[in-house]
């Protein structure tokens, strides 16, 4: 089981890790809730890119451009500034705040 609140867990360096974080977790998007699905990962070689979609509305999907060094904590921070009047993201930079 991943520990989100650990140091060591502040960059999942394998593929796994971060599948296994978002798979079929509830997160906040803004002001909604959602349960992701992993649709599709690729490894560029210098980074993530995470295709994630709603469980209950797979209409609803997000592109997750994850940068060297980002977390879990990076990911739940993106999410939730996500503004609850703006439509639905299509795509979201995960980085560190100091790449912000």
């Amino acid at each position: 089981m991943l520990d989100f609140q650990s140091p060591a867990s502040s960059f999942f360096s394998e593929p796994f890790d971060w599948v296994t974080a978002l798979e079929q977790r509830q997160f906040a998007v803004g002001e909604r809730r959602v349960s992701f699905e992993v649709q599709g990962f690729v490894d560029s070689g210098e980074h993530y890119w995470i295709q994630v979609a709603s469980v209950t509305n797979p209409m609803l999907t997000i592109l997750l451009h994850v940068f060297p060094g980002a977390s879990l904590r990076d990911l739940i921070r993106t999410l939730l500034a996500v503004d609850a009047r703006a439509p639905w993201p299509t795509a979201l930079d995960i980085h560190t705040p100091d790449r912000a």
